[in-house]
């Protein structure tokens, strides 16, 4: 496996792994731990849900112009 394509597999990971987490933060937690709501709570489930986005679009960005630069010329 070529080491570049682990880097891209691992943005993805953890793009999906802040969506995740700022999904849960924003909708209180999951059943066994209470998260009180707050504005506090409302921004960090933000900012984690535009993090996400963030790191989804950059790993997108390099992986498109890895593949671009790997590709034979014509």
């Amino acid at each position: 496996m070529d080491p570049s394509r682990l880097v891209i597999y691992v943005g993805y990971a953890m793009a999906a792994v802040f969506c995740c987490l700022g999904i849960i933060v924003l909708y209180g937690g999951v059943p066994g731990i209470e998260i009180p709501p707050s504005h506090v709570r409302t921004l960090t489930g933000c900012a984690m849900l535009l993090y996400s986005v963030f790191r989804f679009i950059t790993t997108r960005t390099k992986d498109k112009q890895n593949h671009e630069d790997n590709s034979p010329l014509d």
